[in-house]
């Protein structure tokens, strides 16, 4: 992920300052979609004493979340959230994502941007984290 940010945060090409915090971002008219594995089980979040405060995923990647709005990117599509990726069973995690992506009303987005970074690899149970540019 930090290669990530320090491609993505770039000063005068992604976001200035301005005189309204948060008002810089240089990537206007954009959405995004994060996709993301974790050991969280969707049932703990909001209930377990550790993510009481955390009541979805979205709560989790808040500050992940926010960096694209810093940078005018404020179309968030549905995140999407494979849970219990280490004990549980992830055989459908492909097929989930596949299906994530086909329930997602691509007509209100225009095309994909070429910038799009994806790390992990599902069958050995390492983390995905990808974002997806939408123009």
């Amino acid at each position: 992920m930090k290669k990530y940010f320090d491609e993505f945060l770039v000063y005068d090409k992604t976001y200035r300052i301005a005189d309204v915090y948060g008002e810089g971002g240089q990537l206007t008219g954009k959405s995004f979609m994060i996709a993301v594995t974790t050991n969280v089980q969707k049932s703990d979040l909001g209930t377990v004493p550790m993510l009481e405060r955390f009541r979805s995923v979205d709560d989790l990647l808040a500050p992940l979340i926010l960096t694209h709005y810093y940078v005018g990117i404020k179309g968030q599509l549905p995140t999407f959230h494979a849970d219990d990726v280490v004990r549980g069973d992830t055989s459908l995690v492909l097929k989930n994502y596949e299906a994530h992506l086909k329930s997602i009303d691509w007509q209100s987005t225009t095309s994909v941007d070429d910038k799009m970074l994806t790390t992990g690899d599902p069958h050995t149970r390492s983390g995905i984290c990808s974002w997806h540019w939408i123009q």
